[in-house]
């Protein structure tokens, strides 16, 4: 099978298995809801087009997105196996949102916000630790500085649980 023939075929699967899953719900009878019903049933019509195609198209982005910046960290390490665990980025959003939880109590917004924050700053932290590595190529460089702040962050995430309540908090934090 050629490069273009395979794109087609991921690219009709998707489209598919999106057409499908418009019509897969619980109204007006539980697991499928007939196409020919949106003509007639407005609640139908508005459940297709106005709850699940929205959703649709944003878990069709937020998955080109993750794809997008996983090929691009797979670029830039030269290596397929790639994950973003390697430069500290999961361990800062990880304590971040450990940190909202525990010391602002906020809301899931200040949560996302401040994990977003602490991602960036472990990358960030990656970065200028790499900088002033005296050891090895770049990449290599990188790769134990992200390393070194991924087990910062993993370990400020456990004191951060070993400090929170364990009935309120703690389940939170998961």
């Amino acid at each position: 099978m050629g490069r273009r023939a395979g794109l087609a075929f991921l690219l009709a699967g998707l489209l598919v298995i999106a057409g499908i899953s418009l019509f897969i719900g619980r109204y007006p009878a539980p697991y499928w809801t007939p196409p020919s019903l949106l003509g007639s049933d407005e609640l139908a019509r508005r459940l297709v087009l106005s709850l699940r195609l929205p959703r649709l198209l944003t878990a069709m982005m937020m998955g080109s997105s993750l794809a997008a910046a996983g090929l691009i960290f797979q670029m830039v390490f030269r290596n397929p196996l790639v994950e973003p665990g390697l430069l500290g980025v999961s361990q800062g959003a990880a304590f971040g949102a450990a940190l909202s939880i525990l010391a602002l109590q906020a809301s899931p917004l200040v949560t996302e916000l401040s994990a977003a924050v602490f991602a960036l700053l472990g990358l960030s932290l990656s970065f200028l630790l790499a900088r002033r590595l005296r050891y090895g190529g770049w990449v290599l460089r990188l790769i134990l500085a992200g390393i070194a702040v991924s087990a910062l962050f993993g370990a400020g995430v456990g004191m951060l649980k070993y400090a929170a309540d364990p009935l309120s908090e703690l389940p939170e934090i998961g």
